[in-house]
């Protein structure tokens, strides 16, 4: 089911949290000069930052924009969003899971200023040395999905840095040895 505008507006996310749009994201941003939001552009990449630039134009917040952490699934979608809004300075590149060579994806990294790599957790498991070859490089490497603490701390003792999770919180990973 593909839910309308409002419906989406009014329809609470695990019956507690309010739906935002793109502008409210925007007003809240601007209420909070300490926050910084990814933004996760599974489809379209291109069309999600034109938006939110345009957006945050038309709102006359476009301080904002250097504060959203770019998150891209692939290589090429890097140089198409620099070309939308050349001032954006946090990426995030996201390895979920297909085969690639982890000293490219560093040279890459490098060459391209993408000081973050978000990579699947069965990905790690697989290739464990791969995460050597990233934070050698001096890549951040966080780790997605991880749900328990038991795998937070193999993972920290690997050298990645966090964690995306569904349940355990920023105060959980600062209680690992």
């Amino acid at each position: 089911h593909i839910m309308s505008y409002e419906e989406f507006k009014n329809t609470k996310i695990f019956m507690k949290y309010t739906p935002m749009d793109i502008e409210d994201m925007i007003n809240f941003m601007k209420a909070r000069d300490d926050l910084y939001v990814a933004v996760d552009s599974k489809i379209s990449p291109a069309e999600i930052y034109t938006a939110l630039v345009k957006t945050a134009r038309d709102m006359n917040a476009e301080e904002i924009l250097t504060r959203i952490i770019v998150s891209l699934y692939s290589t090429k979608d890097v140089e198409a969003v620099r070309s939308i809004y050349p001032n954006f300075r946090h990426y995030v590149l996201r390895q979920y899971g297909w085969s690639h060579n982890w000293y490219e994806l560093a040279e890459f990294c490098v060459k391209n200023n993408v000081p973050v790599v978000n990579v699947f957790n069965f990905v790690i498991d697989d290739d464990p040395e791969g995460i050597k070859i990233l934070t050698d490089k001096g890549i951040t490497v966080y780790a997605a999905v991880v749900n328990s603490l038991k795998q937070m701390q193999k993972y920290k003792d690997m050298g990645i840095t966090g964690a995306v999770s569904d349940y355990l919180s920023e105060s959980d990973w600062e209680l690992l040895k």
